[in-house]
């Protein structure tokens, strides 16, 4: 039987796989001249990460710097970072195999303050154990250029945190993005497409090198981590409504496992649930119950300053939840006290960590 144009099912079906392998010949050769050629020098992409923030091996803590006289690389303030990090994920000492070393919490929020402010190169994802690759290319004028983060090997399933660009030539690359200018790529199809912009100021120029920088981070199943990494985002963008949300996620949600984890010993899940969902709840957890725990399990106790600054911002949330009461806690968020706040969360929550392996 003949259909559409004398044609037979079986040779539509046969034209139509012919089409679409032709069309999908055609994007592979336009990926192939789209796609960026990464200049091969001796500096690996991996670099920063394991150069200065040594989070992969050979982490030395205070005390063990200290006693041998070795200071570790502390590349825009990460020091403190990395030992919160390695305190939060019960990563070892390596010269002498401790993980439980003595923080002074008000010295270490002081530290990590300067490391909020540095932040250079997403330096403050260090937290979270994001990593920083570093590469260079040169850009093709007057087409698009894509850069697809595999290539440097950046898994497929990490999420891209931010990306810092630096031409040293004349070309700047810009991020291209849809119609409305709202819509920005979300680098879902693991890269980015950039357009070679024409510095008219620096036309003698022939150079079209640019160097790039760029923080990812690779999934995990943990919910307080994801909810720090959205904390630090909305302090990143100054988005201070989220900010609150998420930072006060961070805390209850960590002490509230650790509150399980304490009273499950004695009763059974169902019990301990409703309990402290219906008479020990966050405010009564926060303010008496962790303490408590801490003693009981001759662990690290938050000082009273973390804890007065997370009930600050558990009142905040609760205002924003309840009330929709946002102009007054708006004016209370400035840049600095935002800082304080993050770095009073990112110094509770190592403790509360560290805790919770003690339990």
């Amino acid at each position: 039987m003949k259909i559409l144009k004398g044609y037979t099912k079986e040779e539509l079906e046969e034209k139509k796989k012919k089409e679409q392998k032709e069309i999908k010949a055609e994007q592979m050769k336009q990926i192939e001249k789209e796609k960026i050629t990464f200049i091969n020098n001796k500096v690996p992409p991996e670099f920063i990460s394991k150069v200065f923030y040594q989070l992969d091996s050979g982490y030395l803590c205070p005390q063990c710097r200290k006693d041998i006289g070795q200071n570790s690389v502390n590349f825009f303030g990460t020091e403190s970072l990395k030992d919160l990090y390695c305190m939060m994920n019960d990563i070892p000492c390596e010269n002498c195999a401790n993980s439980n070393f003595q923080m002074d919490q008000n010295k270490a929020i002081i530290e990590v303050e300067k490391s909020i402010s540095n932040n250079a190169f997403g330096s403050l994802y260090v937290i979270v154990g994001a990593k920083t690759y570093f590469a260079s290319f040169d850009m093709i004028p007057n087409q698009i250029n894509r850069l697809f983060f595999t290539d440097l090997g950046i898994p497929e399933t990490a999420s891209i945190i931010e990306i810092s660009y630096t031409p040293s030539g004349k070309y700047f690359p810009l991020e291209m993005h849809g119609n409305n200018s709202r819509i920005k790529q979300q680098y879902s199809d693991n890269s980015v497409r950039l357009w070679p912009a024409d510095l008219y100021y620096m036309k003698d120029l022939k150079d079209s090198n640019v160097s790039v920088v760029i923080t990812f981070f690779e999934n995990n199943d943990d919910i307080v981590i994801n909810n720090l990494l959205d904390a630090i985002d909305a302090f990143t963008m100054s988005n201070k409504k989220n900010f609150v949300m998420s930072l006060n996620r961070v805390f209850e949600l960590l002490i509230g496992q650790v509150c399980f984890k304490e009273f499950h010993k004695r009763k059974g899940k169902n019990d301990v649930n409703n309990f402290l969902k219906s008479s020990a709840t966050y405010g009564h957890q926060l303010n008496h119950l962790i303490s408590l725990i801490s003693k009981s399990n001759n662990a690290i106790e938050i000082d009273n300053e973390i804890i007065s600054k997370m009930n600050t911002l558990r009142k905040f949330r609760n205002d924003i939840a309840h009330t929709g009461n946002w102009d007054n806690i708006e004016d209370k968020l400035s840049y600095n006290e935002m800082k304080k706040y993050l770095a009073n969360c990112i110094v509770g929550a190592s403790v509360i960590y560290k805790l919770l392996e003690s339990v």
